[in-house]
């Protein structure tokens, strides 16, 4: 049986090889949207500003600061959402729907009485999760040098600034001496800004919410396992064509002279149609890694289930499209219009989650919204097999409920 399976396979194989333009179609098409619609960053309109800023500060240091950091230029710095100054729950809001901040940073109520007293003071940092993980090393490592040395000159124009106001005082009440030696303080004051110290500026990290992990997605999160899945289904058409031309050809009245049984004729033909699918996932992820520095953050193990079941659903699908139809004719518009309305319903084009509520009720239903899930969760969420199990096992019963039908209704002459 095995050797029989082989055969098959290696002929269904050398077929399809020669078919290079479908071959082409089937790898570059994915890769075409995935490069083309992935040129924007996150999901949604783009807020523009690297940091957010929320000032608590009841004196005015801290929005001094802001405004120097803001003329600077050297940071994308905003301390207003939607018109409005910023406050802890609308910069968090952002964060989680935008993904071109990369963080929240913000001012306690005493920074200011803090700076001056030279007293260490904490700064609070919310990371946007969604972030490239290097982009955001980079912009926090930049925010706390440029904070620190803004926060060292302002507290030393603060001394100096006391200090001179008690020298004016005092030349305005009190005696020649009493000036000089303020005017020397002064001096000092002045001296210790060029050598002075950086305040001990202290950073806590808080969690942007407890709904993190079920954050929307980056484009590129969305887009590569999206249009991978898209490209996979295409083999739809490939198995069902080539069902209905060896049914038109006579090879399947030829072959039932043989002793070779249905299912491992089907196994044999079905076999290279699993091992495009396999390459079309290997091609896009590993393009997704170098173009948009996805990775895969779940076992391969589970990778690999996953995209097994994805294939068997696809290939089962093309083998019952090819079941309902008599020709090649009735075969491409239909199998057409089934693949894009999976597609669009399932969460390929559009994030389920920017659905109606009736659109994502539905897509519970459709084998592309499971996939979708399966592919996210290793590739996003850094899942592993027992994670995917349930996915894997709702796609298998799609492809088994397929397979199924397919060999009862398909007529092999």
């Amino acid at each position: 049986m095995l050797t029989q399976i082989r055969a098959i396979a290696i002929k269904e194989m050398k077929i399809v090889l020669r078919e290079r333009g479908l071959l082409l179609f089937l790898f570059l098409m994915p890769l075409a949207f995935v490069l083309l619609l992935n040129a924007g960053g996150g999901h949604g309109k783009s807020s523009g500003a690297e940091i957010v800023v929320v000032n608590h500060d009841r004196g005015e240091l801290a929005g001094q600061m802001i405004a120097r950091l803001k003329q600077e230029g050297a940071l994308a710095i905003t301390d207003q959402v939607n018109g409005a100054p910023a406050t802890s729950e609308s910069a968090r809001k952002l964060l989680q729907k935008d993904a071109t901040p990369f963080l929240v940073l913000e001012f306690p109520a005493d920074f200011s009485a803090q700076v001056r007293s030279s007293a260490p003071v904490q700064l609070r940092i919310v990371e946007n999760p969604s972030a490239d993980e290097q982009d955001l090393t980079a912009r926090e490592q930049q925010m706390t040098l440029q904070l620190a040395s803004e926060a060292s000159l302002a507290a030393t124009r603060q001394r100096e600034q006391s200090v001179l106001e008690q020298l004016l005082s005092r030349v305005a009440g009190q005696g020649h001496d009493d000036a000089q030696d303020l005017y020397r303080q002064f001096q000092r004051a002045v001296d210790r800004s060029e050598t002075g110290t950086l305040p001990a500026l202290q950073f806590r990290q808080i969690p942007v919410g407890q709904a993190e992990p079920e954050r929307p997605l980056t484009r590129a999160e969305h887009n590569v396992p999206a249009y991978t899945i898209f490209g996979m289904f295409f083999i739809v058409q490939v198995v069902a064509t080539s069902m209905l031309r060896e049914r038109e050809n006579g090879t399947f009245q030829r072959l039932s002279t043989a002793p070779l049984s249905r299912p491992v004729l089907l196994v044999g033909k079905l076999l290279p149609f699993y091992a495009i699918n396999v390459a079309q996932v290997a091609v896009l992820f590993v393009c997704g890694h170098l173009f948009f520095h996805l990775r895969v953050g779940g076992s391969l193990a589970a990778l690999a289930v996953i995209t097994l079941a994805v294939s068997a659903a696809a290939n089962a699908l093309g083998l019952s499209i090819a079941a309902l139809c008599k020709t090649q004719e009735q075969m491409g518009p239909l199998s057409t219009l089934i693949l894009l309305t999976l597609a669009a319903t399932g969460g390929l084009f559009i994030p389920v989650s920017d659905f109606p509520r009736l659109l994502r009720v539905l897509s519970w239903a459709n084998v592309d919204s499971w996939a979708l899930q399966g592919f996210q969760k290793v590739l996003v969420h850094s899942c592993g097999l027992a994670a995917i199990l349930p996915l894997a096992a709702v796609l298998s019963g799609f492809a088994l409920a397929n397979y199924l039908f397919g060999i009862w209704k398909f007529r092999y002459e």
